[in-house]
């Protein structure tokens, strides 16, 4: 911002500025893009960068070629998203010509073109075809930073990224996993898991070994992405957990109990759900997580589904009950969980039931509720899913309702 204001003070004049000074002057229009973003919305931009970045592109556009690969990284990417002109111009110029003098490009520099073109939905086939073939031979080059807009770029490219250049990436991040800043780190191990698949269990049990020592620097929303992440690695692996996912799901569990304040309804979901992957079970984290949902109004911003998952999870994470006063956190929920039931889908229903069928005193009037909400909707149960139900109020000390239909006696569910 204050770039921008003595920009506009002098009188900025894109032709005779020097290349390298309009390139920072146009990266801080993007910075500014990007703090407005966050506050307005993805499709904001700010205003007061909108009349340089106008005012400079007829230069630009004439003087492209005397960028160095660093500097049109940034140029691009201040033009990507533009709503103020249309740059496709510069775009394809850039796209005749860049073929053959990326591959002397530094490799980070290559991946910020790259992520420019893919911003605009325009990634010429030579160039992305060039940049794969550097990625995965000069992987080395790059830094935490540049394996974070690395994994973005790949993520962004419309068609699926091969395999091989993923790979390229997780071998580029092993031996330094503990460089990456706690936001790239649960970026990183996000964009894989979104468009790569799950973390295989050494990669996942590396992530967990770094960010454990380091879990209170995490913002909970990242934190939660970690365990999410690293959770799943778990699942997939059948369960089989290296010491590293124990030791990091036992760190965690312990921070998020002092500071489940900080956790919004999409990061405790995250955080629960990951968690209840593991064998590890701390205690008190259970309880902590119902107390936090009971505080007031705090189950209106949940999603139906949402929220059954999390008591589903808290109540795989806390073994068979957890002593009065948690069994009591829970029930003090069942009323708030009743009024709901119609915002459920047919699992978020069995998976209500089966949490609450492992309390002590399961609530009889939730039952009831339940019972109700199950009876109205039967045709939207599959046999399992009213099996399961059948299961959980069997385990409650309750009947199910005999028209749920024959064939549901002596079988469970799915997390029995």
């Amino acid at each position: 911002m204050q770039l921008l204001q003595a920009v506009r003070a002098a009188g900025f004049r894109a032709e005779a500025a020097p290349a390298e000074r309009l390139a920072a002057v146009l990266e801080a229009v993007a910075a500014l893009d990007a703090a407005t973003a966050s506050c307005d919305g993805p499709q904001a931009q700010a205003p007061e960068g909108a009349g340089v970045r106008q005012q400079a592109y007829p230069s630009v556009l004439r003087r492209w070629r005397e960028f160095s690969p660093d500097d049109l990284g940034k140029v691009l990417h201040a033009y990507a998203a533009c709503g103020a002109c249309n740059p496709d111009a510069l775009f394809l110029a850039c796209a005749r010509e860049l073929p053959g003098t990326l591959p002397g490009a530094p490799l980070h520099a290559m991946v910020l073109i790259a992520l420019a073109f893919a911003a605009r939905r325009m990634t010429p086939a030579d160039v992305k075809a060039v940049l794969e073939g550097e990625l995965v031979r000069r992987r080395g080059e790059l830094t935490p930073e540049a394996l974070v807009d690395a994994a973005t770029l790949l993520a962004l490219w419309d068609d699926a990224a091969p395999a091989e250049l993923w790979g390229a990436l997780r071998d580029a991040a092993a031996p330094q996993l503990d460089g990456f800043p706690p936001n790239a780190l649960a970026e990183f191990a996000a964009l894989h898991v979104c468009h790569a698949g799950p973390l295989d269990r050494d990669f996942s049990a590396a992530v967990a070994a770094s960010a454990a020592p380091r879990v209170a620097e995490f913002v909970a929303a990242d934190a939660a992405r970690v365990v999410q992440c690293v959770g799943h690695a778990v699942f997939v692996a059948s369960g089989e957990e290296a010491p590293a996912h124990r030791a990091f799901f036992a760190v965690v569990a312990r921070d998020a109990m002092a500071r489940l304040g900080e956790y919004g309804p999409e990061a405790l979901h995250g955080l629960v759900t990951g968690a209840a992957h593991s064998s590890v079970r701390v205690e008190g984290f259970a309880p902590a997580v119902w107390g936090a949902l009971a505080e007031g109004g705090a189950l209106a911003a949940y999603d139906g589904d949402d929220l059954a998952d999390i008591l589903c999870a808290a109540a795989l994470l806390s073994g068979d009950g957890g002593g009065e006063a948690a069994l009591e956190r829970l029930a003090g929920l069942a009323a708030g969980v009743a009024a709901r039931l119609s915002q459920f889908s047919p699992d978020a229903l069995h998976k209500v039931a089966y949490s609450y069928s492992r309390a002590g005193s399961p609530p009889r009037a939730l039952f009831d509720a339940l019972a109700m909400e199950v009876s109205g909707r039967l045709a939207e149960f599959t046999p399992q899913q009213l099996a399961g139900m059948a299961a959980a109020f069997a385990r409650a000390g309750m009947d199910a309702p005999s028209h749920w239909g024959e064939g549901t006696e002596g079988q469970g569910g799915v997390y029995d």
